[in-house]
């Protein structure tokens, strides 16, 4: 029986001192621990972080221009408030008592006078009614004259 290596593995094994293979074995060793310890998952979670990382700084760069859409939305917003605050002053001056020049005071002139009228609006209606039934018995009698063959 012939036991002789091939020539290209006599020139490996020649060039491989004992540290070299010591340390190949032990890295193999180190290897399949790792797998056998299922230190595959911290490979995993450490890869999933650096992708969330990414991706955090991927949507980060459009970050200063939304901070500028911003800005012009809170200045226009300012803006808006000061004019709205402005027709809310007015409408505030219109609606209560000042110095008579509002609307409320107005109206509560114009209240004043209107109650003023309640009594003697009575007396002038009594006096209206009184003026028709007149009016009613006048054309009655006039009626009567014009046409006075009219049986009843």
């Amino acid at each position: 029986m012939n036991l002789t290596a091939p020539s290209w593995l006599v020139d490996l094994l020649e060039s491989v001192s004992v540290w070299d293979a010591l340390l190949w074995v032990m890295a193999a060793g180190a290897g399949f621990w790792f797998i056998r310890k299922k230190g595959w998952r911290g490979v995993v979670a450490f890869a999933r972080g650096i992708i969330n990382a990414a991706e955090i700084l991927a949507s980060v760069q459009g970050l200063p221009s939304y901070i500028e859409r911003a800005d012009a939305r809170a200045e226009a917003a300012d803006k808006r408030h000061d004019r709205l605050e402005g027709k809310v002053d007015g409408i505030y001056h219109e609606t209560h008592n000042n110095d008579g020049s509002s609307t409320k005071d107005a109206v509560d002139r114009v209240e004043i006078g209107v109650k003023g009228l309640y009594g003697r609006m009575d007396a002038i209606e009594e006096k209206v009614l009184a003026l028709s039934a007149a009016d009613e018995e006048l054309r009655a009698e006039l009626e009567d004259t014009r046409n006075p063959h009219k049986k009843e």
